[in-house]
């Protein structure tokens, strides 16, 4: 399976992402650093069959998911959901710092 990591440019719609380790084992694993701008949206495309994505907000406040199922963060507070459907991070008055892991499902061989 061949998968390209989140590559956006710094500040693009008010949305900076890192790509912090791309893991290369047979469950793969991506970590991204995230910063988001006040008042803003970042509509994510779903990832491929079976993505887990985990959130674990830095600071500021966000709310996260899959599209009509978000549910508000904190600081500390951590979010895993299934992301192989749209999803979205959405901020309110301040900015917000995230951390986010997304682990991919491998198809078992046939």
């Amino acid at each position: 399976m061949t998968r390209t990591p989140i590559r956006v440019p710094l500040g693009e719609d008010g949305v900076e992402v890192r790509l912090l380790d791309q893991g290369q084992d047979t469950t793969q694993v991506d970590a991204y650093w995230m910063r988001c701008a006040p008042h803003t949206t970042r509509h994510a495309e779903p990832h491929t069959s079976g993505a887990r994505e985990t959130l674990t907000l830095i600071s500021g406040t966000l709310e996260a998911g899959p599209e009509g199922e978000t549910l508000p963060l904190s600081a500390g507070d951590s979010l895993t959901f299934d992301a192989d459907r749209h999803h979205l991070y959405r901020t309110g008055d301040t900015w917000a710092t995230l951390l986010v892991s997304v682990i991919y499902h491998e198809e078992p061989a046939s």
